[in-house]
Parts: structure tokens; C-alpha cells; sequence
């Protein structure tokens, strides 16, 4: 599983101060030059506290400057200022964080930009569900990474540095896979899990190598290697599910049964063979068979998980949703 961040792209809220809007608030440039100072940082961050500590989400000029720790009157209401229109906005009885404001202290206080952390590698709970090896995570620069000892990728996810503070590997890797499959049920319903934009997804065929893992061939734009053959000797096509957020670029990859993870009847039949789907690690659910053979008009693929005596066929559309459930005998 991967993904590509591009970082935040929320909408800050104007504040209601005219004399400090300009031409220029809504650009980038001028809106991370705001908050390039530390006065303007540390007006965020009481900002932030004052509503955590009262509940209130505004504070008057005066109690927000001693919070701060200003003297100077002039000097605070200058950086104030600056940050009206990015990311704190003027009410009449004071000043609040605008949504953009909340989001650049959170990233502040998760440790997003300054902190570094390392846990691993150690071994996770779970074997790889391709050659059945254990496997093992690594978390450092951000970035939960857990494969195998034959080096199958098994997941990889951005996790802030807060989150990994006193937590073990197999701590991030539940974690993570709460958000993945947070990430998939949004792509799913058209919606980037990092800028809100719109994404795109599809099912492309990919190509599994002889000891089982998984590639993307570049021969052509669906991966398929451009050469219409899917069932060689010694490899044998894996259907792939990808998303493409439109707006900030961020991309979600994994095998295709990854949309499978979010419908409700597949849920369901994983309760009814005694696995919790929402307690599961991501890759102890990938102990699927894919049917490559078209069983409709259209680019369809069917996915079937066997449990115990049963076995559940999914198809899924070309763009990753379920079309048909059918439960059976295995």
C-alpha cells in the first residue's frame, strides 16, 4: 500500500477585518510568510489553548497579547494582523482560529515539520499474505514501512511523530490501517483523504512475478505491459486498485481487494467466520483468488474470499465498486 502526500491544501477563512485584507491573502506565498515568525506561531498556538482550556473559541486583543507574552501593544497587533485572513479571523467580541488556523497548529503540535521519530524494526502481528513469511515495520521520517523477510511490501503509510510517542509498530500498523481503509471508503465516494478534492479510481491489471509480488509494468498506461498478455509461464495477472486525486496529486495504491475492505456484505461475512474486519491488520485480509475471466460486458473482476466450507465471489466495476455479492459453498 502507498500513498503520495502533497501536504495540506485547506481553505483558510477571511477574517472580518478589512484592514488588513490585500489582493494577495489568498496565496500560498503570502500565506505561509505569515506564519514565519515566532510571535505569529506562538499567537496560534494560545490561540489554540485558550479554546482548548475554556471552550470559547474567541479571546479579546488584551488577553490574547498576555497569553502570548508581547509587551509591545504596536509589535502584537502587527503580527496579529498578519495572520488575519490566513488563519485567524476578527469577531466582534475578539479573535479565533479560522479552520486553516486549527489545522496549521494541529500539524505544529503533531510534530509534523520538526519532530523524529524511529520504532523498529520489529516483527508485526500477522503473517505476509503472499508467501507467508512474518512480517516486520519499520516507522521513521514519517512513514510507517512493513513487508516480509522476502521483501513483499505489505503497507506503507505517512503517520505523524505524536502518534508514534510510546507506540509500538504493531500500535502504528492498526493505526494506519484504519486509515487506509478510511482513505479507500473515501476514494470510493469520489474524495480525497488529503485535500477534499476529487479522486478518481480505477482497477488496472498489474503483473505478479513468480515469487509473488507484486509489480506495476510502465509498458502502458493501465500497466498491463502493452502487449494484451496476461497469463504467461511464469507470471499471471493481478488486478490493481488505484486512486488519483485530481487536485493535490496524492495517489492511493494497493491490490484490488482493497475495496473490498469497506462493503458492508464483505463485513459481514468476515463476522460470520469469527474475523473482525475493523480489528484485522491490513494484509491478514488479503487471502483472496481473482477470476480474470470476463464474466460480464465490461471490464469487470471477480474477487472471491474462501472461509472455512464458504466462498464469497465480488465483482467489482472497472472503477473499484462492488456491483454483485454471491455467497456459496467453497
Amino acid at each position: 500500500m502507498t500513498d503520495t502526500t502533497s501536504g495540506d491544501s485547506s481553505k483558510a477563512e477571511s477574517g472580518d477585518s478589512s484592514e488588513t485584507d490585500s489582493d494577495d491573502s489568498s496565496e500560498p506565498d503570502a500565506a505561509f510568510a505569515a506564519v514565519s515568525d515566532p510571535t505569529r506561531i506562538a499567537i496560534l498556538r494560545e490561540l489554540a489553548s485558550h479554546a482548548r482550556e475554556t471552550g470559547e473559541e474567541t479571546v479579546g486583543f488584551a488577553a490574547l497579547r498576555k497569553r502570548a507574552g508581547v509587551e509591545d501593544s504596536g509589535r502584537f497587533r502587527y503580527h496579529l494582523n498578519t495572520l488575519i485572513g490566513h488563519f485567524v479571523a476578527k469577531e466582534d467580541d475578539g479573535y479565533r482560529l479560522s479552520h486553516a488556523g486549527f489545522e496549521i497548529v494541529a500539524a505544529i503540535l503533531a510534530g509534523r515539520y520538526t519532530d523524529h521519530e524511529q520504532v523498529g524494526p520489529t516483527a508485526v502481528d500477522g503473517a505476509c499474505n503472499v508467501c507467508g513469511a512474518e512480517a516486520t515495520g519499520i516507522y521513521e521520517n514519517g512513514r510507517l514501512e512493513v513487508t516480509c523477510a522476502n521483501d513483499h511490501p505489505l503497507l506503507s503509510w505517512a503517520i505523524p511523530p505524536n502518534a508514534a510517542t510510546d507506540a509500538t509498530v504493531n500500535d502504528l500498523a492498526t493505526l494506519a490501517t484504519s486509515l487506509i481503509r478510511h482513505a479507500i471508503d473515501l476514494a470510493l465516494q469520489g474524495v480525497c483523504s488529503e485535500c477534499y478534492g476529487t479522486m478518481t479510481t480505477r482497477i488496472t491489471s498489474g503483473k505478479r512475478d513468480e515469487d509473488g509480488s507484486n509489480r506495476r509494468d510502465e509498458g502502458s498506461e493501465d500497466g498491463s505491459g502493452g502487449d494484451g498478455d496476461s497469463d504467461t509461464s511464469d507470471k499471471r495477472t493481478t488486478p490493481v486498485f488505484r486512486g488519483d486525486c485530481e487536485m493535490c496529486g496524492a495517489s492511493l495504491v494497493g491490490p484490488a481487494w482493497f475495496a473490498l475492505t469497506v462493503h458492508p456484505t464483505v463485513d459481514a461475512f468476515y463476522h460470520d467466520h469469527g474475523v473482525a474486519v475493523r480489528d484485522a491488520l491490513l494484509w491478514e485480509l488479503g487471502h483472496v483468488e481473482y477470476d480474470t475471466k470476463p464474466v460480464r460486458d465490461d471490464d469487470s473482476v471477480v474477487i472471491s474470499i474462501v472461509l472455512d466450507d464458504e466462498r464469497l465471489d465480488v465483482t467489482l466495476s472497472e472503477s473499484g465498486h462492488v456491483l454483485e455479492t454471491d455467497v456459496g459453498p467453497a
